[in-house]
């Protein structure tokens, strides 16, 4: 308790001291662990604020690619509506306002504040993780199976968010972290281990395993792969052995064949709809008209894109992290400092590998905090001055709060 309350007494002396571009992404984050309501508020309310004066709205449409993003949200709201997708056309919004928030952080993210959110980050899981108990103990006799869903609206959102956190401690725990901040990161992964076994997502540890696995081969610990693969066979082992240390798993046919049967439906769709889709929660209104098992998306992020927005429409959707990520390759290979880049990379093979069965991403809250985690990118632009050679005379930030900074991290 002594370190989380010292830790917030920094982030309050670094907050004070931070231009008004970081108090609003700071602001953000906070948010994000908030109920979805509260995030979407202060998202809109961040892209609003920004859109209507011009020398706020300059240096963030300055960004590179950020005409893709915006062709992607056009496309989006463009096929929701030519198919009476109204549901979509909403999500479309959404998504829209999550681009801008992507290209906001991008925009001024530095790498004092990144780490930062990151710590913060972990320390609000904190009380995530006692909302989650609190509802797990409220849970009455004899009721159907629940899984806790903390401030997220699902336990899946939940699940995704613990495996993020863990992801990042690890990442942290590897890269020489200060010795004394190191119980923090342990604990943090101790507390967020504990909520997902509360919420019991099967998709969450799937992404851990596949995040963890590429974050040794990163950090060329490769005796350490054999070894989790050896105990990953020996955990599931002993789970299926022993089902009273996992509950769910005598649901694991049932599961899995109702995600097979989803699966099917999907591909049907795809087949209507191949070139450009119906924009996004297809699925939703697929099932919905065919009067099948109704879900939000088709519990497979890949194949869900394509039901979504087709074949032609997949690339513009993703047209702007292809070139962000062909950059973070090339960053990667030229840069001594590569953590913040393993950590995109780790945390990226998490949501891919969580993807094979699930679409958490696809949400407001596990959205924003993504693209958040991605403007790491943006970070040695801004130290680099590269909007500056831009000739951007707007948005320029002078580093600010580094003493603070360096409270907050010892």
């Amino acid at each position: 308790m002594g370190i989380l309350l010292e830790k917030m007494k920094g982030y309050l002396e670094f907050f004070a001291e931070q231009s008004r571009e970081h108090k609003l992404l700071l602001v953000l984050v906070i948010s994000i662990f908030c109920p979805f309501f509260i995030s979407g508020f202060v998202a809109l309310g961040m892209m609003i604020y920004t859109l209507a004066n011009r020398e706020r709205r300059a240096p963030v449409l300055q960004v590179p690619g950020a005409g893709w993003l915006f062709a992607a949200a056009a496309l989006m709201a463009v096929l929701a509506l030519f198919n009476q997708n109204y549901i979509g056309l909403l999500a479309s919004i959404l998504a829209a306002v999550i681009f801008f928030i992507a290209l906001y952080a991008r925009r001024y993210m530095t790498r004092a504040l990144f780490n930062t959110i990151l710590d913060l980050s972990c320390a609000l899981s904190f009380p995530c993780a006692l909302v989650a108990v609190i509802q797990k103990i409220l849970l009455q006799p004899g009721q159907f199976i629940y899984r806790p869903v903390s401030t997220f609206l699902n336990a899946n959102y939940y699940g995704c968010f613990t495996e993020m956190l863990i992801l990042i401690c690890l990442c942290k725990l590897t890269c020489g972290t200060n010795a004394k901040k190191r119980p923090f990161y342990y604990a943090t992964i101790a507390v967020n281990l504990v909520g997902l076994v509360l919420c019991n997502s099967f998709s969450a540890w799937f992404g851990i395993f596949g995040g963890v696995m590429l974050l040794l081969i990163l950090r060329k610990h490769y005796r350490w792969c054999y070894g989790i693969l050896i105990g990953m066979g020996a955990i599931v082992i002993i789970a299926f052995a022993v089902p009273e240390l996992a509950p769910r798993l005598t649901d694991f046919s049932q599961i899995y064949h109702r995600r097979f049967e989803i699966w099917d439906l999907a591909l049907h769709g795809v087949e209507r709809h191949p070139f450009f889709g119906q924009g996004l929660l297809s699925y939703l209104k697929l099932s919905t008209e065919s009067q099948a098992y109704v879900q939000p998306h088709a519990h497979n992020i890949y194949l869900d894109a394509v039901l979504n927005f087709g074949i032609l429409g997949v690339p513009v959707v993703l047209a702007y992290f292809t070139r962000q990520f062909s950059k973070l390759f090339k960053r990667y290979k030229t840069t001594p400092n590569r953590d913040v880049y393993i950590l995109i990379f780790v945390l990226t093979a998490g949501c891919l590998v969580h993807g094979v069965t699930d679409v958490t991403i696809l949400w407001l809250q596990t959205g924003l905090f993504a693209m958040l985690m991605l403007s790491g990118l943006g970070i040695d632009e801004n130290e680099e001055g590269f909007y500056t050679a831009q000739n951007d005379q707007t948005g320029d930030l002078e580093p600010s709060g580094q003493q603070a900074l360096e409270n907050c991290h010892t």
